[in-house]
């Protein structure tokens, strides 16, 4: 028999997933997503009056405390004890959300566990048995599985992120996997393009790809209707997010070594901090120059157009991992950045001036 134990955050406190749709923390708050999911992004304009993503910290917890489709269902018996305007913001989240199908922290951890199970047994387009061959591991390993760690490490806007441990003590063999799920229906579709792009990636540069081991879509039943949300499954790259943080008094950017964000004030809606440090000189040159030499290595050339185009790499969304010697792309937008030549050369030349997004603050650690 298999025992399968679930956690979260940096701290790793656990996530005990009781049936499909319930969560319990023990004596930890139950989890939510800080980041609003891609879906609720795309219908902020539908949510009226205007719905602004600084809401999602408070509007969040709503749909964890119980099952989104529960909370629907019953919203107009329900107490709701929001003060004004989001009182009134409520009941068009939970119109937007249900019409996305936005996955909550519950559904994305049952999802996970579902992928796995179906991996095990080979009841998906992922098989473990392959997965396993391709690092070596003995034939027995993925019929001899003792413990499965699922651990929530992070989020994002089309995902989120859970690091999967699978150990066997019969082989005295640990499997270390990284699975994406998708926050909602729009997120599915993204998630889905991404991955393709990452694969055709992959099959060119296996060097610096997380190597993408396969999609699957799982169905989910949160609200009314079901859907088949997309998860994919990739190797585990060790290492830490790189980010850009700009400073305002110069107008200049530095990158920034990610351990973990941390919530302000414990509300996991408000990631104002990151725990990490700056690169020294030495490590910004050497990133910068493994950075430029992959993006080049991709790019392509219109020159009628006298335009090149290169991966899209979200930084501040966690594409990259640093492990002190090399990058490895863990993400990547679906379409590609397009730069004049002259954009290009300004580029390579100087990355302090380029207009990097503000990121958080920085909290030493």
């Amino acid at each position: 028999m298999i025992t399968i134990k679930m956690w979260h955050g940096p701290q790793c406190d656990p996530l005990l997933l009781r049936g499909k749709d319930k969560v319990d923390t023990g004596n930890t708050p139950i989890p939510y997503f800080g980041i609003i999911s891609r879906g609720l992004l795309n219908r902020l304009s539908e949510i009226k009056p205007q719905g602004h993503p600084n809401e999602w910290s408070t509007i969040a917890p709503w749909f964890e405390f119980d099952h989104p489709w529960f909370l629907n269902k019953n919203l107009k018996t329900k107490t709701i004890t929001f003060k004004d305007p989001i009182k009134r913001q409520l009941n068009n989240w939970f119109m937007a959300a249900k019409d996305c199908n936005f996955v909550s922290v519950q559904e994305s951890a049952y999802l996970c566990k579902k992928f796995l199970l179906k991996s095990l047994t080979g009841k998906n387009k992922v098989s473990l048995s392959g997965i396993c061959r391709y690092f070596g591991l003995k034939d027995g390993f993925s019929n001899n599985i003792d413990t499965v760690n699922i651990w929530l490490v992070k989020e994002g806007f089309t995902s989120s992120v859970w690091r999967v441990e699978i150990n066997s003590e019969v082989s005295n063999s640990q499997l270390v996997l990284c699975m994406n799920v998708a926050r909602d229906i729009d997120a599915s579709v993204e998630l889905a393009s991404t991955y393709q792009h990452l694969l055709s990636l992959y099959q060119k540069d296996p060097l610096h790809i997380a190597q993408p081991f396969g999609i699957d879509f799982i169905r989910a039943y949160s609200w009314d209707k079901s859907v088949n949300i997309a998860v994919t499954v990739h190797s585990w790259v060790e290492g830490h997010e790189i980010h850009v943080k700009k400073y305002r008094d110069n107008n200049i950017a530095k990158f920034i070594l990610v351990k973990w964000f941390l919530p302000e004030n414990g509300n996991q809606g408000k990631q104002s901090q990151i725990v990490g440090r700056e690169l020294t000189q030495l490590e910004h040159d050497h990133f910068w120059e493994k950075y430029l030499a992959f993006l080049a290595k991709h790019a392509t050339i219109d020159r009628n157009e006298k335009k090149i185009s290169v991966p899209r790499l979200e930084l501040n969304e966690g594409d990259i991992i640093w492990n002190d010697k090399d990058l490895f792309v863990i993400a990547i937008s679906a379409t590609d950045q397009v730069f004049t030549i002259k954009e290009w050369s300004e580029f390579q030349s100087n990355p302090y001036v380029i207009p990097w997004p503000k990121g958080p603050k920085l909290y030493r650690k």
